[in-house]
């Protein structure tokens, strides 16, 4: 508790949090988030699926949806989530 070097030398416990923020368009999220429902999902900038680079977030559930609107424009939505594991593919 008192030693001035640190305790802790190796990374812990992993968390993997993702958000997303887009266009509301209909009550998809909100229903995985009542649900629980685990999904995957896949962030690829560019190419076809399965096509390097590219990253496997695995298990993932759906921890908050928020909705936003202002005075012009459209409703926004913001979704958090955790994933189990996930995976690199970058060759």
């Amino acid at each position: 508790m008192d030693a001035l070097t640190p305790c802790i030398i190796a990374p812990g416990k992993q968390s993997f949090g993702w958000s997303a923020d887009k266009l509301y368009i209909n009550g998809a999220w909100m229903t995985l988030l009542l649900a629980g429902t685990p999904f995957d999902i896949v962030f690829q900038p560019a190419g076809s699926y399965e096509t390097a680079p590219y990253e496997e977030w695995l298990d993932c559930v759906v921890l908050n949806v928020e909705r936003t609107a202002g005075e012009t424009g459209g409703v926004l939505e913001k979704v958090d989530g955790e994933a189990t594991s996930v995976t690199v593919h970058d060759a």
